[in-house]
């Protein structure tokens, strides 16, 4: 959920896992080899494995928190066109309650807006959407509100 109301690229978030685990590594290995009793290629390639997957999981999600529940208290309201559309299955229980997704350009790359079922009959006739945002705490944007206009 938090990932897909701001505008962090996926590679910024694969960096911070990947950063923090290998830190979480180099501080780890000695007690992950005595532990599991592990020699070789397979002790580094397993104790990076476990440390990017949970700390750097663990640090990536504290970074989207963050950025998310400690925003700037100024709201911007625009209006971005509609560049394509689509519908994908519901939720689990809800296969067949398809959900209409609405592309936008949204701060220079392509952006994926969800909406619920009952906008799916109305899917072609909504031509932008308006989108209230703030700037988070480390200066992504993050997605507030977005209302689809016809």
């Amino acid at each position: 959920m938090l990932f897909t109301k701001t505008s962090i690229d996926f590679t910024i978030i694969l960096g911070v896992i990947l950063v923090s685990g290998l830190i979480g590594f180099f501080y780890d290995y000695k007690r992950y080899v005595f532990t599991y009793k592990l020699e070789g290629y397979l002790s580094y390639i397993l104790s990076f494995l476990q440390n990017a997957l949970f700390l750097g999981g663990l640090i990536g999600l504290l970074f989207l928190s963050i950025n998310f529940f400690l925003p700037d208290h100024t709201k911007t309201k625009k209006e971005y066109k509609i560049i394509d559309r689509y519908s994908v299955r519901g939720r689990k229980y809800h296969r067949s309650e398809r959900k209409p997704v609405f592309i936008i350009e949204f701060n220079k790359k392509e952006k994926n807006i969800q909406y619920s079922h009952s906008y799916l009959k109305e899917m072609d006739s909504f031509k932008s959407i308006t989108i209230e945002s703030q700037i988070g705490f480390f200066g992504f944007e993050i997605i507030k509100n977005k209302t689809l206009n016809k």
